[in-house]
């Protein structure tokens, strides 16, 4: 099942691109990735897009327009050398760039052109319910990139009870067994194979609960025998992800949503992080993302990585 080439692969180095708009929401992302320890030889590009004044004003240009693309212009560098400042202490080398466009076309592109694997992006925006919604930017970002994006969320929002928080992150991976999901889980293992997180690996098992065929269902061989199949592919992830771990466990749920149950194990888990695998290509060739990854990246109140 798993790419032992790839996984916990040795001397393996992972291109990150930040994306910093120097909101409060950049300054959490890094204090999030403080938390992940990143192989050897790692690389961080600090992306920050400044708006294209002419592109709002129709194309036309004036002395005014002008003054105020050059203070655009100031205050992004300001922001951009306290964000790269920040992230050196991360520990990895840290390069800056400065896109002029839009947002998330600029960001996506300029992944691609320095072949990033993990692009971080922050939401904005609390909803109800303490859970946190998803900016424009990050949305469209997470939905068209063809490769891994974080989705990072205040390291505090799941932290309702205020009981503080342990030193030891909580990984909630959520696997359906595709070929999607497990590159996400084989990207995820390629962190410095170390134990410094708890992780539970979950599956879903969706149930038809109108008209009571749930309990059909789970009285039929064909159902205990894909439970049984289940099963067995959790305890191969399980151990696909033991070298990272204090603790791995796993459970398969039953349930008539899967981004719910995944959601619901992530609140019961105190997740500080959920790794899904998004989706294939859409018939116009752009990478699309699924709709259980994108429910929970919209509505997760933990950040969440997006694996491709």
């Amino acid at each position: 099942m798993w790419r032992q080439s790839r996984v916990h692969r040795e001397g393996f180095m992972m291109k990150v691109l930040f994306a910093a708009d120097g909101s409060d929401f950049t300054t959490s992302s890094l204090e999030f990735l403080a938390r992940l320890p990143f192989p050897e030889g790692s690389e961080m590009s600090v992306v920050t897009v400044v708006p294209d004044v002419a592109s709002v004003t129709g194309g036309h240009t004036s002395p005014e327009s002008v003054d105020v693309q050059e203070a655009v212009r100031m205050e992004a560098d300001r922001a951009l050398q306290q964000t790269v400042e920040r992230a050196s202490r991360l520990g990895l080398p840290v390069s800056q760039t400065v896109l002029m466009g839009n947002a998330a076309g600029e960001i996506i592109e300029h992944g691609v052109r320095t072949e990033t694997d993990l692009a971080v992006v922050g939401s904005h925006g609390r909803g109800g319910f303490k859970r946190f919604l998803l900016g424009s930017v990050a949305l469209k970002v997470v939905t068209y990139a063809p490769f891994s994006v974080l989705i990072a969320r205040p390291m505090g929002a799941m932290d309702s009870a205020g009981d503080g928080r342990s030193e030891t992150l909580r990984v909630l991976v959520a696997t359906d067994g595709s070929e999607q999901s497990n590159a996400a889980i084989e990207q995820f293992a390629e962190l410095a194979a170390r134990r410094w997180c708890t992780i539970k690996v979950v599956t879903v098992m969706e149930l038809v609960t109108a008209f009571r065929m749930d309990i059909r269902q789970r009285l039929n061989e064909s159902w205990r025998q894909r439970k049984a199949g289940a099963k067995q592919h959790l305890k191969e992830t399980a151990e696909a992800l033991d070298l990272l771990a204090v603790e791995v466990t796993t459970q398969v749920l039953e349930a008539p949503s899967a981004s719910e149950a995944i959601l619901g194990a992530a609140d019961e888990f105190g997740a500080d992080l959920i790794l899904v695998g998004g989706t294939g290509k859409g018939r116009i060739g752009r990478v699309l993302l699924g709709s259980v990854a994108g429910r929970i990246v919209r509505d997760a109140r933990c950040s969440v990585w997006v694996g491709r």
